[in-house]
Parts: structure tokens; sequence; C-alpha cells
């Protein structure tokens, strides 16, 4: 997730970054539909080690793709030397933003509330309402997909309203 943000902050700016974000929100939706159901294939055939077998070596791919085949996307000019005394101030920068620091608490609450009800919300569907975990499962990619087709109706908003507005929208 942080590479692909990473690339798009690299290549795009303005609306079509924004664009590209959401775009990235439908990508990243896929996974929860799909994990799902690969993870009650894997849980049937192995053990919970045999899950975490197949988590490592998908990991060691998704290095080597990144490492192999990956290009570098931020151009020379742009690149820094990673100096902890140049890491510090533009650290120090960047919380003096408080255009960035609106978004990043904005963000950073949004997540929030997602791994809020990512962590509880197996326990109260099928504690509290008596939900399967197949029905679970089904409520989660129902959530999902939800989510998949509002990134894809953002992308298309974005380059008339701008992002600031859906921003404000959204949160709102």
């Amino acid at each position: 997730m942080v590479i692909s943000r990473a690339i798009v902050r690299d290549r795009a700016e303005g609306s079509e970054a924004a664009r590209a974000f959401s775009l990235l929100v439908v990508v990243g939706g896929i996974a929860p539909v799909v994990a799902p159901v690969i993870g009650s294939f894997l849980a049937s055939a192995t053990s919970w080690r045999g899950i975490f077998i197949v988590q490592a070596g998908l990991g060691l791919a998704a290095a080597a793709a990144v490492l192999l085949v990956l290009p570098e996307t931020l151009p020379p000019s742009n690149r820094r030397s990673g100096e902890l005394r140049e890491t510090i101030a533009t650290a120090v920068r960047i919380a003096r933003d408080r255009v960035f620091v609106g978004y990043a608490l904005t963000i950073g609450f949004c997540f929030g509330a997602l791994f809020f009800y990512i962590s509880s919300s197996s326990f109260v569907f099928q504690e509290s309402f008596g939900f399967s975990p197949k029905a679970y499962a089904g409520l989660f990619a129902t959530n999902a997909i939800g989510l998949m087709v509002v990134g894809r109706i953002g992308a298309s908003l974005v380059r008339r309203h701008g992002a600031g507005a859906l921003l404000w929208w959204g949160v709102t």
C-alpha cells in the first residue's frame, strides 16, 4: 500500500493524484472481498501454520517483484540522502504545515474508524446478532464492494468538483 501511494505521489499532482488515489481504493477493496474466500479454502485445506506459510510466500513474491520489476519513480532531482538531521528537519516542516496536518488527522480518524469496525464487527455481528461466519464474510464482502463502488465514483467526481470539495462533503 505504501509503495503504490508513493508512486502516485511521484507521478501525479492535484486532481489527477486524487483520481489515482480513488482508483487505489477500488483496487485495495478487492482484498477484503477475495480474502475470506481464499482464507476459508486455506483453513479447510491446511492448519494455521499453513496459512502463515502461504502468506510468507506471497510476501516474498511481492518483495521480489518490487525489487526486480518496479523501477524508481521519484526523479533524481527530488531524491534526498536520508540523513537523520535532514529527516528531522523535514518532519518539523511538515508538522507545521496546517493543511497537511488537517489532511493527516482526517485520514487518521477515518482509518481509525475503519480499523475499529474491522476489529470489532465480527464479534458484534456473530456474537450479538447471531450471524454465521459465512454470513459475516458475505456482509464484510458487501462492505468492501461498496467501498470499491464509492472509490470509483470518487475518481469520476474529483475531476468535476475537486479533491477539497469531495473531502469536505465526505467528512461531513
